[in-house]
């Protein structure tokens, strides 16, 4: 007959405190933190991530440096005769359009008459007709609105003769007009009403600037040399002095069109 014993020495009663600590050992044993397991996961993405950042950087200096060249080298096909059509068929990323801009405010710049220019190259957009007279009238070349307002002619007429009807040109124009020839005048009394007049300064602005002056320059003549005027006929002067030359249009990349007032790349 088998006899089974009891022990001696009976187990002690589970109690809720020996139930807790077994639950608590045996979910820990062996297994890493849940925000162990995730920072070992996520950092090798993190750095592939960055060196693929890195990379993409690497790849589209490449690729400007690479425009630039192919766009410099269409630009002259173009100069030399080269037609849109076969320029843009050998380098695909360079526009018909831009192509037209470019050469249009190249034009401009070098005195061609903006209305005239704009019909030769059918350009007819309102930010490609910003860009050609901007460029009129930051140059002091013969024939441009720049050169016709540092001999002081009044601003509409030089308006007229280029068809600058944008709101920025002719705020640029009147800016320039009083500051280069009506702010003199002042200073050899007149007023700032008969510099207006003379020289076809409507803009408030403007008009409010020679005002001021007027109250604190009357009656004083004297030579009043332009030192204010940066975004019109001191703008070669100042990207002289900046040690680039602001007759370079070879070294351009496309412009950006949305910012009519702002000079073309690498210029």
């Amino acid at each position: 007959m088998i006899s089974i014993k009891t022990p001696t020495s009976p187990l002690a009663p589970a109690t809720n405190a020996t139930i807790s600590s077994f639950v608590q050992t045996k979910s820990t044993k062996n297994v890493l933190p849940l925000v162990s397991v995730n920072n070992e996961n996520r950092s090798p993405n993190i750095n592939r991530r960055s060196s693929h950042s890195e990379l993409s950087g690497v790849v589209m200096e490449e690729v400007q440096r690479a425009k630039q060249h192919f766009l410099r080298r269409a630009i002259r096909e173009f100069e030399n005769g080269g037609s849109y059509r076969a320029i843009a068929d050998k380098y695909p990323f360079v526009d018909e359009n831009a192509l037209k801009i470019i050469s249009a405010c190249r034009e401009a710049y070098n005195g061609g008459n903006c209305r005239r220019v704009a019909e030769k190259y059918s350009l007819n957009d309102e930010a490609s007709l910003k860009r050609i007279h901007y460029y009129s009238l930051i140059t002091s070349a013969a024939g441009s609105a720049g050169t016709a307002l540092l001999k002081g002619e009044n601003c509409d007429v030089v308006a007229k003769a280029h068809g600058i009807e944008d709101p920025p040109g002719l705020s640029m124009m009147q800016a320039f007009a009083a500051c280069r020839h009506g702010k003199q005048i002042i200073m050899n009394g007149h007023s700032a009403n008969e510099a207006s007049q003379k020289y076809g300064i409507t803009d408030e602005k403007v008009m409010n600037e020679l005002k001021d002056f007027e109250k604190k320059h009357h009656a004083t003549p004297q030579n009043y040399l332009s030192k204010s005027l940066d975004a019109a006929v001191l703008h070669n002067e100042k990207m002289k002095r900046n040690g680039v030359s602001p007759y370079n249009f070879n070294n351009v990349l496309l412009p950006d069109y949305n910012d009519p007032t702002s000079p073309l790349p690498g210029t």
